[in-house]
């Protein structure tokens, strides 16, 4: 037997029989399958009712069931969340199943963008530029410190202040962070996308998908520019730059 003959399975979901019996128990602990694609499948499961507002609530997973990727969140945590999530509010006044469908698929797509940032995210390259924003903030904060112990600035909540907008107003590696995961996005798990695309024949996805094909030169050249970012933080040159833009208290 062909191992990859089953490596893609679209399921068929009877959205309709789902809000029409939402009341019935047997439904709450179910998980539907939506997708599945090598080792990655999406899921949908119901999460609460809303009696007020007249909702049913859903959520859709995207789960790498290999768990082989060091995913990493904003915060830089790893806990083995090999997965995305994505929430999905249906209102019973609608009563159009075509309609929860499209937000079904809408949080798919964005499953696949939440799981690709967190691949990109624990990226060992990514993770050794991360690593100099603790540097940065910690080089940025002893510039500030030291001008206002030298200005006898002794109120906590004034030093706390002045820091915080000093080092907000001049750290730079998070918005060079953000320009790499831009550079990545659609190219981490490009033929993930690319299956979705073509299952909801979008088009202008696919495009989107193109046009993003990664520029490995601009890649590498922001990565340097990072890098030597970094070494810079703590030479004298970096102290003596950082203290013009200190302002008087």
């Amino acid at each position: 037997m062909d191992n990859n003959a089953l490596i893609i399975k679209v399921f068929k979901i009877d959205y309709s029989f789902i809000i029409k019996n939402y009341l019935e128990p047997k439904l709450w602990q179910k998980r539907w399958n939506l997708l599945t694609y090598k080792n990655y499948i999406f899921t949908l499961r119901m999460s609460s009712i809303d009696v007020q507002d007249e909702k049913v609530n859903f959520y859709v997973r995207l789960e790498d069931t290999q768990n082989t990727t060091d995913y990493r969140d904003d915060w830089n945590d790893y806990s083995g969340e090999n997965y995305a999530e994505g929430f999905v509010q249906y209102s019973l006044k609608i009563n159009d199943s075509s309609f929860l469908e499209k937000m079904i698929d809408t949080a798919m797509f964005k499953c696949i963008e939440k799981l690709e940032r967190k691949k990109i995210m624990g990226l060992k390259e990514y993770q050794e530029l991360r690593a100099g924003e603790k540097l940065e903030e910690e080089t940025l904060t002893g510039i500030a410190e030291d001008f206002l112990d030298a200005n006898s600035v002794k109120n906590e909540d004034i030093r706390n202040a002045y820091i915080d907008v000093f080092v907000e107003n001049n750290k730079k590696i998070e918005s060079r962070l953000a320009e790499y995961r831009e550079l990545k996005h659609y190219n981490e798990l490009t033929d993930l996308y690319l299956l979705f695309a073509n299952i909801n024949k979008n088009e202008k996805l696919i495009e989107a998908i193109k046009e993003n094909i990664l520029d490995y030169e601009e890649l590498r050249a922001l990565d340097k520019e990072i890098n030597e970012y970094i070494k810079n933080l703590e030479t004298e040159e970096f102290y003596e730059e950082m203290q013009e833009n200190l302002e008087e208290v």
